[in-house]
């Protein structure tokens, strides 16, 4: 009895059966498919979170070919309705009345509280005016340092793994290897601290759980009806832990610039030390910060869990992604060599790895691996499901979504659109030449959302993308045996793919300039060979 009234209790049982009495009447729109009482749809999706995305993107397919630009369904007694193309997409992320996350968001909050990216109303405006300078394009410049300098780390480790040439090697997952690049130029940039070698494992293991928790969590009915169970099953405990560790790190290494503060200001006279910035990492930033912009230091750490959490689990997986991409097309990778290749004569690098220190300048005029990029993010997006719990009505492409359902914009329908891009599983950096990017809508492609609540640090993302990958492509040829869409995504807030990243690494060396024309014909010979093929 006690157990069923703390069930009653919880609030989201609550705000789930006031939502499911008062959206009723929105059934009918969910008519295409079977559903069960208190279960709803679940029972017709994939058991392997591996085969999710094609399933979703099958049927959001189907759907925009019969006309419509919404699917229905329901997880247990909640309506999720999912936008199905860009203009829908757009009314929803734009909506500057409807910036409240999901359910499902909640789950998060026992880590990054109130941060920037669940918070809501004024607190998230305050936050967002506060931070949105810190990540001004001008500011990020005084991050290539470290993005250089830690690009050089993962090159020297890759080089012990690397044969040299394609038939002695072995493939290696170097997924791990990323992750752990990705959070060390996260604790630099962001907390202005140097991470100790493999002090971080725990760190990057226990997010991964974190991930899996949560989407055990939102897909068992069990726990919507009963979050009891969640620890009676030990699965509460086990979250509970995966927290505990996460916090406790970025607590210490606040706790050590905190320190390296105070050591610095210790060398400076009281003027100075009153008119100076002590650093300028991220942290730094908000520490420094006066009057009414100050943060509570409850606050501070809630930042920080938010941007160490964004700032490497998302940006370790869009070099994941892309790394795979490109290694499953050695035509493409040849021209992104040649364009390297190219710039690094250019700057009179003379071929040696450890002078070359890429600036935003020279990654932004690598337009073809630029494309790539942005192709692998079309692809597989770090972030393949954004939510929105609506607050009102909401009129969308002349249907109205009604009050208390789920709206979802999941970046990974939108970009496999099959009437936007035809071969939406092929990878074709063309998808993003100028001319085609002038004539699609500019929600077709949203792989950091759109709108007032879009990702504050795309760029300080796409920066540390674009020279990381430089360095990587400068010094090492990538290839693999496993077939291209054999390596399939999981849905879970960030899309993972199932083998990680087995690839086999080669050593190469600077090659011979090619000219715009020359690298132009290559471009073309590639695009024959693969029609006569």
């Amino acid at each position: 009895m006690a157990g069923a009234q703390l069930a009653c209790s919880h609030p989201i049982v609550k705000k789930s059966c006031r939502n499911f009495v008062r959206i009723t009447w929105f059934i009918s729109l969910c008519s295409l498919f079977c559903r069960i009482p208190l279960i709803g749809h679940l029972h017709l999706f994939p058991k392997s979170r591996y085969d999710v995305p094609e399933f979703l993107i099958g049927h959001a397919n189907r759907a925009l070919r019969d006309g419509h630009n919404a699917m229905c369904w329901w997880f247990a007694s909640e309506l999720n309705i999912w936008a199905l193309d860009s203009e829908s997409a757009k009314e929803i992320l734009e909506n500057s009345a409807e910036l409240i996350k999901g359910n499902d968001y909640d789950f998060f909050k026992q880590w990054l509280g109130e941060g920037l990216l669940l918070s809501t109303g004024a607190k998230w405006k305050r936050q967002r005016r506060i931070l949105t300078p810190t990540f001004h394009f001008a500011k990020l410049e005084q991050y290539t340092d470290i993005f250089n300098g830690k690009a050089r780390e993962l090159v020297q480790s890759l080089t012990n793994l690397a044969s040299a040439d394609d038939n002695s090697s072995k493939a290696e997952d170097i997924s791990e290897m990323i992750r752990h690049i990705s959070l060390a130029i996260a604790a630099e940039a962001i907390m202005g601290v140097r991470l100790q070698k493999d002090s971080h494992c725990e760190y990057v293991k226990a997010v991964a759980d974190f991930n899996r928790h949560l989407h055990d969590f939102v897909m068992t009915p069990l726990f919507y009806f009963c979050p009891f169970a969640w620890f009676l099953l030990g699965r509460g405990f086990a979250t509970r832990k995966c927290v505990h560790k996460l916090k406790a790190f970025t607590a210490k290494i606040i706790g050590e610039r905190i320190e390296i503060r105070a050591q610095q200001r210790k060398h400076l006279d009281k003027e100075r030390a009153n008119n100076k910035k002590s650093g300028d990492s991220f942290l730094d930033t908000l520490l420094d910060m006066e009057g009414n912009d100050t943060l509570e230091p409850e606050e501070l750490r809630e930042q920080v869990d938010t941007f160490m959490f964004a700032g490497h689990d998302t940006t370790s997986h869009a070099l994941i992604w892309t790394l795979w991409c490109i290694a499953c097309h050695p035509q493409y990778q040849r021209l992104i060599h040649a364009e390297i290749d190219a710039k690094c004569q250019e700057m009179n690098a003379k071929g040696i790895a450890e002078e070359i220190s890429f600036k935003p300048a020279h990654v932004n005029e690598l337009r073809y691996m630029d494309r790539c990029i942005r192709e692998s993010l079309r692809m597989f997006p770090a972030v393949p499901v954004v939510e929105r719990q609506l607050q009102n009505d909401l009129a969308v492409n002349g249907k109205v979504w009604p009050r208390g359902a789920l709206a979802v914009v999941a970046p990974i329908l939108i970009h496999h659109n099959e009437q936007v891009y035809p071969n939406h599983w092929q990878f074709d950096p063309d998808n993003f030449l100028p001319e085609k990017v002038a004539k699609r809508n500019a929600f077709d492609y949203i792989p950091f959302s759109g709108g007032p609540r879009n990702c504050i640090g795309q760029k300080f993302a796409m920066l540390q993308l674009k020279i990381v990958l430089a360095h990587l492509f400068y010094n090492f040829h990538f290839s693999t045996e496993v077939p291209f869409l054999q390596n399939l995504p999981a849905l879970e807030p960030i899309l993972r793919p199932q083998n990680g990243l087995p690839l086999k690494i080669t050593k190469r060396k600077c090659e011979i300039i090619m000219n715009e024309e020359q690298r132009l014909d290559l471009l073309m010979d590639e695009k024959n060979s693969e029609k006569i093929e």
